[in-house]
């Protein structure tokens, strides 16, 4: 009867020592030495001064109590702040369960020295509910490790072990104790079905944890390998990834800063007047609809500079879930090389004092005019003028102050021209104006509100006000004058007779 006793006391032990090493690690998981020899040295501490020297039960386990959480603490590595606190939640945890017991067994004794049946069965039943009780800081621990997010997993984890409780206390409580082996061998299925439950749940979790992991990987790095600012959308129009390249596109540090809010890097409106937000979710819909989108877009960086950007946007299937992958083209460079390019084309056709057009472009472009006159019978008239005493300018003011002059006086030419009419400088301080449509009255009057504009108040520059007058000569197509250079010769025959005439003046040829 005495071993069977011991036997039973140990496994008591052995619940309490199982309960109180769930507790510790769950704040300091690492240990020095194997439980199972740090146990056994204890069991076999408890069962030879059980033997030897017959100490009450109760004083006994007490002492061993005591030793076995000291020294089982310090088995433990860690800060000694959480052992502590492991220690604490346990001894809370365990004088609150013996509370319970004694509430439930009246006659319950865990530390009596009666070998009788029913002291052996109340031993029994703690040392299983110790073992119980373990679970439930043991499941927190790995579903904290594991790092599972599901309610419905932790729920299950954690109630299955509270259930084996209140499965053995009923048991206990309310069957005959003849039957009293055949609940315990119950319970210990349900525990044993209970943990592999929550390992089952727990490693698929895990594994699809893994695989999510894998998959954000895969996807990371097939973002980060694409030379384009790129973007994962999902069905809710959330921004799930996003690469590298949009971080530098956008000037920022971290990925959550886009994904988070990502309009707030766009102008409130895009360039076709809709609503930036609206646009997005039109082209996204497209995209998951018919596969493939495309639009212009404008972004802000952090800076907030403006970025023409065109997006293509691809659906695509990850994690079997329909995505949308948004790539980015920034077109900033295509948009310079054009700006460049119109830049070329304005150099190669236009003065470069007085941004009008040059004589060659002119030239080209007045035959093409005269011609379409010619093939319509329109008329076609040519104004020529000459800035009166220009070397003088030079001579007094410099000829900066004369490249000012210039610049002035093409723009009061510009004034006063239709969207149709041609003007040009011609070389040095001449200009010249292609008139298509026009006859020698309408000529004359267009040449009269140049000649008034010129005239209607001084050039005013760097402090000076210098009067300028300019002599002008119109010359319109006639039967024995119809080719360009001749129109133009005879405007150039009475821009020198206004200036041999007193200057100032308006000479038709």
């Amino acid at each position: 009867m005495i071993f069977l006793f011991l036997f039973i006391l140990c496994f008591l032990f052995f619940g309490y020592t199982f309960a109180l090493k769930r507790f510790l690690e769950m704040f300091v998981p690492e240990r020095r030495t194997p439980l199972w020899l740090f146990n056994s040295s204890f069991i076999a501490f408890f069962i030879i001064n059980s033997i030897l020297f017959s100490l009450d039960m109760y004083t006994l386990f007490l002492v061993v109590s005591v030793l076995l959480m000291f020294c089982m603490t310090f088995n433990y590595k860690g800060p000694i702040y959480k052992k502590i606190i492991a220690v604490l939640c346990f001894v809370v945890v365990l004088l609150a369960f013996e509370s319970a017991l004694f509430v439930i067994f009246p006659a319950y004794n865990p530390y009596g020295i009666d070998m009788d049946l029913d002291t052996m069965f109340y031993h029994l039943v703690a040392g299983i509910l110790y073992i119980a009780v373990g679970y439930i800081p043991g499941r927190l621990k790995n579903l904290r490790k594991s790092k599972v997010k599901s309610p419905i997993i932790w729920i299950i984890s954690l109630a299955l072990p509270v259930i084996s409780i209140i499965l053995w206390i009923w048991f206990t409580t309310y069957l005959p104790r003849t039957l009293v082996p055949v609940a315990v061998l119950f319970v210990f299925v349900f525990n044993a079905l209970t943990f592999f439950m929550h390992n089952t749940l727990a490693a698929s979790y895990e594994e699809k944890l893994k695989t999510a992991d894998k998959m954000a990987e895969r996807m990371q790095t097939m973002l980060d390998s694409s030379p384009l600012a790129c973007v994962v959308i999902d069905e809710d129009f959330n921004i799930l990834e996003t690469n590298q390249r949009t971080l530098e596109l956008l000037g920022i540090s971290s990925p959550d800063e886009f994904i988070s809010d990502h309009l707030k890097f766009s102008p409130e409106r895009q360039s076709d007047g809709k609503l930036s937000k609206e646009k997005f979710e039109e082209v996204v819909n497209k995209a998951f609809e018919e596969g493939l989108a495309t639009c212009d877009w404008v972004h802000i960086d952090v800076d907030g500079a403006i970025i023409p950007c065109e997006l293509t946007l691809k659906r695509v299937v990850l994690s079997e879930k329909n995505m949308v992958m948004r790539y980015i083209h920034d077109l900033r460079e295509i948009h310079a090389l054009e700006a460049a390019k119109e830049q070329m084309e304005k150099l190669a056709f236009s003065d470069w004092l007085t941004d009008l057009y040059n004589r060659r472009y002119f030239m080209d472009a007045s035959e093409k005019i005269l011609q379409h006159c010619k093939d319509n019978n329109l008329d076609f008239s040519i104004i020529l003028m000459d800035v009166d005493s220009f070397k003088k300018v030079n001579d007094v003011y410099g000829h900066g102050i004369g490249d000012d002059v210039l610049k002035i006086f093409a723009k009061r030419i510009k004034q006063v021209l239709r969207d149709d009419e041609i003007a040009a400088r011609y070389g040095g301080e001449e200009f010249i104006i292609a008139l298509p449509n026009t006859n020698k009255e309408n000529a004359l009057n267009v040449a009269q509100r140049i000649h008034e504009n010129i005239r209607k108040s001084p050039f005013a520059m760097e402090n000076l006000s210098i009067p300028i007058t300019a002599s002008i000569g119109v010359a319109t197509k006639q039967e024995n004058i119809d080719t360009l250079h001749a129109i133009i010769d005879a405007a150039d025959v009475a821009t020198y007779k206004a200036k041999t005439d007193g200057r100032d003046r308006i000479v038709f040829g």
